[in-house]
């Protein structure tokens, strides 16, 4: 098979007038007055950025490609860029109950189970043992070379690490609910994945379904994965509509939920699904899913469907059973 030829980049940057000019002849008709709202947006947000929110207005076949739709007006850019936004904010609030919680009680059951220092313990993992330690030592500032932080802590917004260091030598790493506050989402994800299976299932059994019946272990673990990369599209300000997830979090085959998962596992809507279960658990007073709904209300120039895949199965966004489950 030949290889694939490439070529050298040779785009230069252009002014703020260059880049209004670029998307106008790409047949987006605007008046004088929205071309200035154009003009001030593409210096507020950027060219690159705003674009990918032009995306699903534009026409996907040649000979036409890359044309805006017939009709297509700047409002309906904008409000999409604005509902991402929001949705964005608003996903970030579960996100942070869903990880505090979860953290929290791997964190417990661990150490109650096995001890203070857990983490740092080869033997309560099943595997990549060497790779979690290393980036747990990273979390608490350790360094296995001196035994000890690997800087001065005096001035650290941990104020707890510093403690410790100056207080204990022994153990050298400070206890695991230290840790707990140090490392992320995605690390608790990882080191739920290489736990035993029996801490596993003791571990999942504190989170369930709306019908109280435990969330298989192995389905929790890909949850925790998946949930984990979307908090971090989420936090660096990715755009999540109109796109689809590889790391699509897989539907429960024994249907806990009823028929509440549609045909996709990789949209939008799959995530918010799986989000709106653990927070229903998680914290049953919560008015998050009120919200999400208030959100989409409000957005009456989003075609929801589309951009995020609620009711594209059921006739209508208002009529997704995402919101009875």
């Amino acid at each position: 098979m030949a290889a694939n030829l490439k070529k050298a980049f040779t785009k230069k940057p252009e002014s703020s007038q260059e880049l209004v000019a670029r998307i106008l002849a790409r047949g987006l008709v605007v008046t004088p007055e929205e071309k200035a709202e154009l003009f001030g947006n593409l210096q507020a947000i950027g060219y690159y950025r705003l674009t990918g929110f032009c995306l699903p207005f534009q026409i996907k076949s040649k000979p036409n490609k890359g044309k805006f739709a017939a009709g297509t007006q700047l409002r309906s850019i904008l409000a999409l860029y604005q509902f991402d936004t929001e949705l964005r904010a608003l996903c970030g609030q579960a996100l942070e109950k869903i990880e505090v919680y979860s953290r929290n009680v791997i964190c417990d059951h661990m150490s109650r189970t096995h001890n203070a220092h857990w983490y740092a313990d080869a033997a309560c993992f099943r595997t990549k043992f060497p790779e979690l330690k290393g980036k747990a030592e990273q979390n608490v500032f350790f360094d296995p070379a001196r035994n000890g932080p690997s800087r001065d802590l005096s001035q650290n917004p941990h104020l707890f690490l510093s403690h410790y260091y100056a207080t204990y030598d022994t153990p050298a790493m400070p206890a695991a609910w230290m840790h707990r506050e140090c490392a992320s989402f995605g690390y608790w994800a990882k080191a739920f994945a290489c736990l035993s299976t029996a801490d596993q299932k003791s571990i999942a059994d504190r989170f369930s379904y709306p019908n109280r019946k435990p969330i298989d272990p192995v389905l929790l673990e890909d949850w925790f994965q998946s949930v984990s990369i979307f908090r971090n599209r989420c936090a660096h300000h990715a755009r999540i509509t109109y796109r689809a997830f590889p790391f699509a979090p897989n539907v429960p085959t024994n249907n806990p939920c009823g028929k509440v998962f549609g045909s996709k596992q990789n949209d939008l809507r799959t995530i918010l699904l799986v989000i709106t279960i653990l927070i229903k658990h998680i914290a049953p007073s919560a008015m998050w899913r009120d919200s999400l709904r208030l959100l989409i209300e409000k957005s009456g120039d989003v075609l929801i469907e589309s951009a995020t895949g609620i009711g594209a199965d059921y006739g209508g966004w208002d009529k997704d059973p995402l919101w009875t489950v």
